[in-house]
């Protein structure tokens, strides 16, 4: 967590939320967190009270020309959504970075194709659309624009 949006995470919140992190990805993923998963905790800041931590690669480099945005914008939602009803205190505003973009080397417009189709179907769909029509409807989003 020492650059791009960690950084930036660190130098906001402290070295020991960044410690929090380490941690619990020691203790749940024996120290390397898969893409496609993510976790919220708490920050202990009045102003920004929680944190989402969802990779978007397993060490620094290109993820450019894959779906890791969108495997990891469903994963940090997905961690939200089981916090929200788990949790007394809800999250009702999340602001994600551009994912990937730094290190990933994912174009700012295919990162933001990724991560905005994603969401849109996640809330405009009826719900009669889960099952086989969902992942159908987001099909579009996911195939990164080099590979339709």
């Amino acid at each position: 967590m020492t650059a791009g949006i960690d950084a930036a995470v660190v130098r906001f919140f402290g070295e020991p939320l960044m410690q929090r992190v380490q941690h619990r990805i020691m203790d749940e993923f024996f120290g390397e967190q898969p893409v496609g998963t993510a976790f919220v905790l708490s920050t202990g800041h009045p102003a920004v009270p929680f944190l989402a931590h969802a990779p978007t690669m397993r060490v620094p480099g290109s993820i450019e020309g894959t779906d890791k945005v969108y495997s990891a914008t469903w994963a940090a939602l997905l961690a939200i959504h089981a916090h929200n009803r788990a949790s007394e205190h809800k999250i009702e505003v999340a602001v994600f970075p551009a994912m990937g973009t730094g290190f990933g080397g994912v174009p700012y417009g295919e990162a933001a194709r990724q991560m905005a189709g994603l969401i849109a179907t996640t809330w405009s769909l009826p719900t009669s659309w889960i099952g086989t029509s969902l992942p159908n409807a987001r099909r579009p989003f996911i195939t990164t624009a080099g590979n339709k």
